[in-house]
Parts: C-alpha cells; sequence; structure tokens
C-alpha cells in the first residue's frame, strides 16, 4: 500500500455507522484522502442499474422499472439522498462522495472496493447484540473475512481521533506488508507507540526468550520504530488481546487474519470476531491472504 487515498464507510444511517464516519473523517483528514460514502438498498438490483451516484436520480428512468417498484426505488433515493446530503454538510471538512447500491451487502462492498481501488474500509459495528441491520455482526464479519483491503470496525463515538498507543496482535509470521505499511503511517500520523505483542495460552506454550526474539526480528525486518516487545499469558487468544490492550491503554487493536480459512495461525478460529464483538476498542484487521 503506497498511499492511502480512498476511505469506503458503509452506511445504513444508524447511529453506529455514523461512529463508522467520524473516525473515517477523522483519519481521511490527516491523511489527505477522500471518503466513499456506500448505502446499500436491501432490494434486487433494478435492470441496468449496479450502482449508483446518489446525485444521479435520473438514472432510474420509467423503462427499467415497474411503477410500483420505481415509486419505492425512486422515495429510498429520495430519502437516501437527504440523509447524505446532511452528512456531507456536517462533516464537510474532507471530501466524500456518495453512492448507492443494491441486494447483496458483503458482495456489493467487496465489488465497489475493486471498482473504486479503495484503500481502506471503516465501519461502524453493533457486535452480535441488537436488532437485525446492516451492521449487525453477521455482516460486519463477513467482511472482515472477505475483503481484499484493510478493514477497521468501530463501535463507539469518537470526539477526536487522536490514536498514540496501537496493539498489533500477531505471531509474527508471514504479515501482510500491507499491515506493516498501514501501521507505520497511522504511528507516523498520531506519534504512536505499536505494542507488538503474542498471546501465549496453554495449548501453544512458548519459552518467553524464543518469542521476545521473534518479535524482536520482526520489528528489525520491518523497520519499525517506537514500538514494544511483549508476550503475555492468558487462557483464550480473544481473551488475551483485550485484556492486554485494556492494560496498556491502547486506542486501536490491530491484528491479521486468515480469510475464510481461519484467523491468524497463533489465533485460531474466530478471533476477529471474538475480539470486534467484545472490545469497545477500534479494531483493525488484515486479511493475510488477500
Amino acid at each position: 500500500m503506497n498511499s492511502l487515498q480512498k476511505i469506503l464507510v458503509p452506511t445504513d444511517f444508524s447511529q453506529e455507522s455514523i461512529n463508522g464516519l467520524k473516525m473515517a473523517v477523522g483519519i481521511a483528514s490527516q491523511m489527505n484522502a477522500s471518503i466513499h460514502l456506500l448505502h446499500i438498498i436491501d432490494m434486487a438490483v433494478p435492470q441496468n442499474i449496479e450502482e449508483i451516484e446518489i446525485t444521479d436520480l435520473n438514472l432510474v428512468s420509467e423503462q427499467d422499472l415497474q411503477h410500483s417498484e420505481k415509486v419505492m426505488l425512486m422515495k429510498l433515493l429520495k430519502e437516501t439522498h437527504t440523509k447524505i446530503l446532511a452528512l456531507t454538510k456536517e462533516f464537510g471538512q474532507v471530501k466524500i462522495h456518495a453512492h448507492v447500491s443494491f441486494d447483496r451487502i458483503t458482495y456489493q462492498i467487496n465489488q465497489f472496493v475493486e471498482k473504486h481501488d479503495i484503500s481502506l474500509i471503516i465501519m461502524g459495528y453493533k457486535g452480535t447484540s441488537g436488532n437485525d441491520s446492516f451492521l449487525l455482526g453477521s455482516n460486519a464479519e463477513k467482511v472482515i473475512r472477505t475483503a481484499k483491503v484493510p478493514v477497521l470496525t468501530v463501535k463507539q463515538a469518537v470526539k477526536e481521533v487522536n490514536i498514540k498507543n496501537i496493539c498489533f496482535a500477531s505471531d509474527f509470521k508471514e504479515v501482510p506488508k500491507t499491515a506493516i505499511d498501514l501501521l507505520k503511517k497511522l504511528q507516523k500520523i498520531y506519534g504512536a507507540v505499536i505494542h507488538l505483542v503474542k498471546i501465549i495460552t496453554p495449548p501453544n506454550f512458548e519459552i518467553s526468550s524464543i518469542t521476545h526474539q521473534n518479535i524482536k526480528l520482526f520489528a528489525l525486518e520491518s523497520q519499525l520504530e517506537n514500538y514494544t516487545i511483549n508476550h503475555y499469558n492468558y487462557y483464550t487468544e480473544y481473551e488475551g488481546i483485550i485484556s492486554f490492550a485494556e492494560e496498556k491503554k491502547v486506542d486501536l487493536i490491530s491484528m491479521t487474519t486468515q480469510g475464510n480459512t481461519g484467523f491468524i495461525r497463533m489465533l485460531k478460529g474466530s478471533i476477529a470476531e471474538d475480539v470486534a464483538n467484545n472490545s469497545m476498542l477500534p479494531v483493525l484487521t488484515f486479511n493475510e491472504f488477500a
């Protein structure tokens, strides 16, 4: 990742999605990036229409839809247009491009990323509780597992994005360059300390000196600066990550994934989802095999 110029923010206009947008605006303003705000309408894709700019309502013509469908769709688009205008006005300090697409959420997000050369996805996240909605756990988890770019999930609203301490949990084997590059960018912009940590659980015991040596080698090869080396003992990996992050008072948790094959070697299973569901901190994930 040589640049971070385009940030995708999926939105359903809930408070959680606004929290994600606020985080995106804070990062975009520091990185001189633009934001692509995407609302996905949960209905079948109209004929000849896959994605539209929210300002191009005239793309939906009489010949594309039956009358009843057109009335419903135009109503939805106009409501979306009003809501997005309000957001672009509220967050006018950065460039925001607004889009609407239709049908399957995860598919549309991944297609949008490829089509528009997106560098980062930032999305609000409700976790697994709450009413069924666009940003309920299952949708966000699918995005985390399938996205070809880093995904930052955000639960809480932030008044100001000020990332001074970053936790990076890994086994420090085959860490994608994308992860290293973005972490270094964030560190440089915010003057952050990166806390490198491997969680040691009873089933994957490792001698501390070996763990320290492996993390040190990773830091040197990655040319990291201003970092700490940590090994942290806990019952499970995801609980260890959250506990370590709380002890260090970090502002951001980051880790790598193996997409649909499972979580990183030392974080097997659904650790990304577990961390995102149970921590109130922003969680940044990188797909190892993207």
